[in-house]
């Protein structure tokens, strides 16, 4: 399977950082992502597809999943998923068969990253890592952290999530003094 032709992935036991990183939505639909339904595999891509009402901009918002999660999400869904019986076709169930609770996912996500990296990230960091992210790397393009995270209008970005800009000013002020002095 090619990484440039597709996109995907999940945890390997619950859910991980590396999906939340990777596919900045919030965590209510993250957490209700169904198989099928929100997360389809397309050929060999999978994708998070959500209908207007399902996204608190009221606006659809189809995304591929990165490439580097496929076979993640492939180990996760045929392997892993199954272990807890789902009695549906959530992407996160619980040990009793139903979908896991947003509340779970977070606490999931949050203990995780904390193993895993030392760093509690909660899921909501996560949406600022990808504005940060952009805000670095592509600073005079904010508009595409506002397409990312399904914001209308892009003052929501700049007012909430654009950390990233503050640091960059902070940097070059820095650089100023250093020259002046």
């Amino acid at each position: 399977m090619s990484h440039a032709s597709c996109a995907g992935s999940l945890g390997a036991r619950r859910p991980d950082g590396r999906a939340a990183c990777a596919l900045p939505i919030g965590l209510g639909n993250f957490a209700r992502l169904r198989l099928g339904e929100q997360i389809r595999l397309i050929g060999e891509c999978w994708w998070i597809i959500l209908k207007a009402p399902e996204t608190k901009s009221d606006r659809p918002d189809d995304r591929p999943i990165p490439a580097i999660l496929t076979e993640v999400l492939h180990r996760w869904v045929n392997v892993w998923r199954p272990v807890f019986h789902p009695t549906n076709d959530a992407l996160w169930p619980s040990t009793k068969g139903g979908t896991l609770a947003y509340t779970y996912v977070s606490h999931i996500l949050t203990e995780t990253t904390r193993r895993e990296l030392g760093v509690a990230v909660n899921p909501h960091l996560f949406r600022d890592c990808g504005v940060y992210t952009v805000a670095t790397y592509a600073g005079d393009r904010m508009g595409i952290a506002s397409a990312l995270l399904q914001h209308v209008d892009s003052r929501t970005t700049e007012k909430h999530y654009n950390k990233g800009a503050m640091l960059t000013a902070a940097g070059r002020y820095q650089q100023i003094i250093d020259e002046l002095m």
